[in-house]
């Protein structure tokens, strides 16, 4: 018998260590210039979850998808997998609801599927809290030290090692920041301090904890890392344009 399990997964992420999007992913805080064509930028974190048997990273991914002022957030992720009557994994896929809206305006729409035609009006700060997008700036330089500098190494133009300063349990030790010079014009960012400093852009940090015991937990937990890193997708971007052209054509401003 084929077992189909769904799995929906919201990621909040927790202050100090996984506060990690910035004021400059939401739709306040762009410095838009026109776009004629339409980009999408995908954000993924890795977070590891502990279980009996160790860690395992729970990935999640958040993309905006933009054209001009209108945004499109291809988020809440829904993962359907199918298992055989042997109770190995067939085939796993994913299906994503869409928050589409004008720039500055107080209230967008979400839509179940990119083919759905009724949608829901919700308030923009309501949808964004929810995924993260409205979390204040993780990067507080005086609480790192840089320590260490790699340049032009696996395909990176820059990598800098910090060492954090702890005040709980959930603070990451030490932090590894990773720039390339690839992505270009674009207004979103892991971090505007960051990417103003070093005239490049920064596309992934990893947050390395070491082996602790957590006195709440009475327990050691084995060293772990959280990745969040940021890319921008080129290819098979037309079904989203018909969307936002099609919005963008019946659209009224909801200021």
């Amino acid at each position: 018998m084929n077992n189909k399990i769904i799995i929906q997964k919201i990621i909040r992420f927790y202050k100090k260590t996984l506060i990690l999007i910035f004021l400059s992913w939401t739709t306040y805080s762009f410095v838009f210039e026109p776009q004629k064509k339409i980009r999408k930028i995908v954000l993924t974190t890795s977070i590891p979850m502990l279980t009996e048997k160790g860690f395992v990273d729970l990935i999640d991914s958040v993309s905006v998808i933009y054209k001009n002022d209108i945004l499109l957030y291809e988020l809440m992720p829904t993962y359907y997998y199918n298992f055989n009557e042997n109770d190995s994994l067939e085939n796993k896929h994913t299906k994503y609801k869409y928050f589409i809206l004008k720039k500055g305006d107080k209230r967008g729409y979400i839509f179940d599927s990119l083919n759905a035609i009724n949608s829901r009006k919700i308030d923009t700060d309501s949808i964004l809290k929810k995924t993260g997008f409205l979390d204040p700036t993780f990067f507080n330089k005086n609480d790192c030290s840089l320590i260490k500098t790699i340049k032009n190494k696996d395909g990176f133009a820059k990598i800098e090692t910090y060492a954090t300063k702890k005040y709980s349990d959930n603070d990451c030790d030490t932090m590894q920041v990773y720039y390339t010079n690839k992505i270009k014009n674009i207004e979103y960012t892991l971090s505007k301090h960051l990417d103003s400093v070093s005239k490049l852009k920064v596309c992934m940090i990893k947050m390395k904890f070491n082996s602790r015991f957590v006195k709440d937990a009475k327990r050691v937990f084995p060293a772990s890392e959280v990745t969040l890193s940021i890319k921008e997708e080129l290819s098979n971007l037309k079904r989203y344009e018909s969307f936002i052209n099609h919005f963008n054509t019946n659209h009224k401003t909801n200021r």
